[in-house]
């Protein structure tokens, strides 16, 4: 399935353009890359994320906006028949733009642990 996803990024001068379709080329699964007007990329590719795309794009540029994310079929015909080819899938990275950042959650926090002691000569003051 092939996704056609629209980026609206402040590109102002051509070394930000040209640091943008590089950018968006290096994700896993683009295909194709184009600049659509002042400040527009357009990335056509085969599963590629789209969060993971935008999130380096705001890293680098500091805005990035999803403007749009079509799903097209290929329209070859006879997808019905496979062959029978066993149900062998590939295994994705955790991150599939392969940035090591965006995806990456941190570790869990240690847990607080309070300890309630109850003290058996009780002072005068409640103040303190």
């Amino acid at each position: 399935m092939v996704q056609i996803i629209a980026i609206k990024v402040e590109v102002s001068n051509a070394k930000r353009k040209r640091k943008a379709l590089k950018l968006a080329a290096a994700a896993q699964g683009v295909e194709s890359v184009a600049l659509n007007g002042e400040d527009g990329v357009i990335v056509t590719g085969d599963e590629v994320d789209a969060v993971c795309l935008i999130n380096s794009m705001r890293k680098k540029f500091g805005y990035a906006k999803l403007l749009s994310l079509q799903h097209e079929s290929p329209s070859e015909g006879g997808g019905s028949s496979d062959g029978g080819g066993g149900g062998e899938e590939e295994t994705s990275p955790c991150c599939p733009c392969n940035c090591n950042n965006c995806c990456q959650f941190p570790p869990p926090p240690y847990p607080i642990t309070y300890m309630i002691d109850s003290d058996p000569y009780p002072t005068i003051c409640s103040i303190m």
